[in-house]
């Protein structure tokens, strides 16, 4: 229960951010945060499998085979989400959307997200997440770092999260602003 679980969920690439995330969350364990555990969900395409590999490898250089998950792609993320307490989305190019920042939203995470694309549009800065400078490892430590000292802002940037998600992405909303753009024609 003490534990804290990070999730990284994507297809494994060079843009997803698994590399950066994974030398953050390196640096985090040696500084004696002993009961974190990243957990990384998602495929690589066949063309891209020395992706995976070069991870995996990565995972056994650095010791962290203990504290660190790789699971295939799922078609049901949400038992997944369930058992994440911290989202991060640490792409390192822009995303048109970042539908896994408003997945992590829905099941009331906090969302540590790159500052660019469509992710600065989905996480609001210190309410519902924190964004960071993408490609940055020290700001993204320091964002990590946060939670796991100030645990309570856990549900509190969550439940504002899935407000913020029902609110402003729901096919509801979706629905009336289209309408609402179509009519002004």
């Amino acid at each position: 229960n003490s534990a804290i679980i990070i999730g990284l969920v994507g297809r494994i690439n060079k843009h997803k951010g698994q590399r950066l995330l994974l030398d953050v969350f390196d640096e985090l364990t040696r500084n004696k945060n002993e009961n974190i555990y990243l957990l990384f969900i998602g495929s690589t395409i066949k063309s891209q499998m020395f992706l995976l590999e070069e991870l995996k490898n990565n995972i056994k250089i650095k010791n962290l085979q203990n504290k660190v998950t790789i699971v295939d792609f799922q078609k049901n993320l949400w038992k997944f989400y369930d058992c994440i307490d911290i989202v991060i989305v640490p792409t390192t190019d822009p995303e048109p959307f970042g539908l896994v920042a408003l997945e992590g939203m829905l099941s009331k995470k906090p969302v540590i997200a790159s500052n660019h694309g469509g992710l600065k549009e989905i996480v609001v800065h210190n309410k519902t997440g924190v964004l960071f400078e993408p490609n940055n490892k020290i700001v993204l430590k320091k964002a990590i770092e946060t939670f796991i000292v100030n645990q309570d802002l856990i549900p509190l940037y969550g439940k504002e999260g899935e407000k913020r998600a029902i609110v402003k992405f729901s096919l509801e909303k979706y629905i009336t602003d289209f309408k609402s753009l179509y009519s002004s024609f």
